[in-house]
């Protein structure tokens, strides 16, 4: 009995004396279990941001949410607005150009590094409309290649409009919810598919014959058919360039 007594009590001492180190590895394990969820909650911080922008789609505004942690993905919402005035002579005839920009886009998107790198697609509400209005400054004037008096028209101009949907793909810099900073700077460089068309017309002056006017609403109908043809062709991809900067909250 004494010595089972002893024994015992040499247990206690040993585990006692041990302790120590066995309270150190419980609490180094436990901080390692809880590191990624600690992480993941700092990292996590700051999951939404505001921002603004400026470039190829006007002025815009911008909200973006962060949706999972790994791989990063969020959903981008930017109202986009504003104007463009540039004159120009062509042809003999001084056009006021204007183009307003009004667009509204819901963007996905993916950061495969966690960093501000991302990968974008979306849909954009798209109503650009690209407007000039011009008036001959010099004796004679063509449209379509076919020269006609100063005179003949008071004034000549033109439309481009888009179809409202335009799918944008694209990559850039943006927002990350990390906890390395809440003001971030941005980048977005894409394209935005589109579908254009153009209307142009010529109003006739008073003294032009009705017959020759008629041949020169021909003529401008042959030519707005051309400027359709290079605008399929060449004008479907409207790039986007932007750049600008948030905050995170």
């Amino acid at each position: 009995m004494p010595h089972r007594l002893s024994a015992s009590a040499h247990t206690v001492r040993s585990i006692l004396r041990k302790a120590p180190r066995i309270a150190s590895t419980l609490a180094a394990l436990t901080a390692l279990a809880s590191a990624p969820h600690a992480q993941a909650q700092d990292e996590f911080e700051h999951r939404h941001a505001l921002g603004g922008k400026v470039g190829t789609t006007g002025l815009g505004l911008e909200y973006s949410y962060a949706w999972s942690e790994f791989p990063q993905f969020g959903l981008r919402v930017n109202a986009n607005a504003g104007s463009y005035s540039r004159e120009a002579t062509r042809r003999n005839v001084r056009y006021d150009g204007k183009a307003e920009f009004r667009s509204l886009m819901l963007l996905a998107d993916a950061h495969p590094f966690r960093n501000g790198f991302r990968l974008s697609a979306g849909l954009a509400w798209n109503r650009n409309v690209f407007r000039a209005t011009g008036v001959p400054v010099g004796g004679t004037f063509s449209i379509n290649d076919v020269s006609y008096p100063a005179d003949a028209v008071t004034d000549v101009g033109g439309e481009i409009t888009v179809q409202p949907l335009s799918p944008y793909f694209g990559i850039g810099w943006g927002a990350v919810p990390d906890s390395r900073g809440r003001a971030f700077f941005s980048v977005d460089f894409g394209l935005m598919y589109q579908r254009p068309d153009v209307r142009l017309r010529a109003t006739c002056g008073p003294s032009f014959p009705a017959a020759e006017c008629s041949r020169l609403q021909d003529d401008l109908l042959r030519q707005e058919q051309t400027f359709r043809a290079d605008l399929i062709k060449y004008g479907r991809m409207w790039p986007v360039l932007n750049i600008g900067g948030g905050y995170r909250f």
